[in-house]
């Protein structure tokens, strides 16, 4: 299941590969979020990759693709928000890994165009 996101699509975290993290059944996009303080990952093909969390503590997260690394600081904020859009990359095969270096991250969704 997805949904348009101007020219990508929005797409449920299970998508993704996930470690040290469990579904928690709330109100979100897809009925739960991906909660946990591991790491997930999740290959693509496109240009940009993005996700949308709904913070419930502040948390710090490392985020690779394709070997470049940003870390970002989210805060607790209980609404469903967009944490994370990359720059436009080259249109194939990505690997993308976030790493919660502290705090707890929870997933919403993630976006690919």
């Amino acid at each position: 299941m997805s949904y348009d996101f101007a020219g990508g699509e929005e797409y449920t975290p299970d998508e993704m590969t996930y470690y040290n993290f469990e579904k928690n059944y709330t109100l979100s996009t897809y009925g739960h979020l991906v909660e946990g303080n591991g790491y997930l990952t999740y290959n693509f093909t496109g240009t940009q990759f993005g996700f949308y969390v709904r913070q419930k503590e502040n948390c710090v997260i490392e985020i690779e693709i394709d070997g470049q690394k940003d870390e970002i600081t989210l805060e607790n904020n209980n609404k469903k928000e967009l944490a994370y859009f990359s720059s436009l990359l080259q249109n194939c095969s990505h690997n993308v890994k976030i790493t919660v270096l502290e705090g707890t991250l929870s997933v919403e969704s993630i976006i690919i165009r």
